[in-house]
């Protein structure tokens, strides 16, 4: 989900928010297991990409056989506890790409949340293995063009699993 609020408004009580995207069951325009969505799907973090009209949703997603129960059974190491498992933990890092042109007409009042597609996913690795496939999170900073993103759980030391930063250098192209 995706969900946006007008920051000179915070405060009021309730503030109020737009939802910008989201499937709900009765809804759902992507499909369950079908590459857009399913059980083990997750999203960690959000980039409106500078000079762009691409809005990347950053996370993970099992592509294997999605089965429900306690992942030993489907022999998941990577799922925690009982809930969607991607047989025998076979997950990517996965990127979707929404053109933010979709979410203006949700804003304009034309499109509903769950009316949206991505116009584009694909699949990313980071250099040091799947780490559990839990991305932590992600941040762009425009000064440099460097995209920062969290791998949870990347360096183990003894019994301590620690998150490793990685930092990419983003060339922008110019478009007219």
């Amino acid at each position: 989900a995706a969900i946006g609020f007008d920051p000179r408004k915070l405060g009021a009580a309730p503030s109020p928010i737009l939802p910008y995207a989201y499937y709900p069951i009765k809804n759902q325009r992507l499909g369950f297991g079908t590459g857009g969505f399913n059980g083990t799907t997750r999203i960690n973090g959000i980039l409106f990409v500078p000079q762009s009209r691409s809005v990347l949703f950053f996370g993970s997603e099992g592509t294997g056989q999605i089965e429900y129960g306690e992942p030993k059974a489907f022999h998941d190491p990577y799922a925690e506890g009982k809930g969607y498992c991607s047989r025998n933990g076979e997950y990517e890092y996965r990127v979707w790409a929404y053109d933010v042109l979709d979410f203006v007409a949700i804003r304009n009042g034309k499109k509903q949340p769950w009316e949206i597609k991505p116009y584009s996913t694909w699949s990313f690795a980071f250099p040091l293995g799947p780490a559990k496939f839990k991305l932590g999170g992600i941040a762009f900073d425009n000064v440099s063009n460097r995209l920062y993103m969290t791998q949870l759980g990347a360096d183990v030391v003894g019994y301590d699993a620690n998150p490793l930063m990685h930092g990419y250098d983003v060339t922008l192209e110019s478009r007219r």
